[in-house]
């Protein structure tokens, strides 16, 4: 056995393989899509959860239409640029009092749009019953 490899490594390794086992257990629990192109969706598809490919916003936008409306996700992942989109059809499953699928909204490779802070200051000003001013 090599000198630099100790059983506190191993531990580790082991470790590390109960946490992506544990990991990829909880994906399956939780139905987690993944909306978007291909660049969008490829770490995801790595560790195993489910993608939808699209090639331009406007397929994303039907496919995350058709993934709400066959109730086939609790958790999906779409990219700002989709979400803005999306924010009658979000708006709407709130009204509706419909909480999944969950929208988890992440930048794309295109950069940060920046709307995301508005937003979230808006759903709190509204569930706060005051107007906040957040300062940049």
């Amino acid at each position: 056995m090599p000198s630099w490899y100790s059983s506190q490594s191993a531990r580790r390794t082991i470790n590390l393989k109960k946490t992506c086992s544990a990991v990829c257990l909880l994906v399956r629990l939780m139905d987690i899509v993944v909306v978007g192109d291909r660049y969008f969706i490829s770490l995801f598809r790595m560790v195993g959860i489910d993608v939808v490919e699209a090639k331009d916003e406007d397929s994303a936008v039907a496919k995350v239409q058709k993934i709400v409306n066959e109730e086939s996700a609790k958790v999906l992942f779409i990219s700002e640029r989709v979400a803005l989109r999306l924010k009658e059809l979000r708006e709407k499953l709130l009204k509706e009092r419909r909480f999944y699928p969950v929208f988890v909204i992440i930048p794309d490779f295109e950069g940060v749009v920046g709307s995301r802070k508005e937003e979230l200051l808006e759903f709190v000003n509204k569930s706060m019953g005051v107007q906040l001013k957040v300062g940049d």
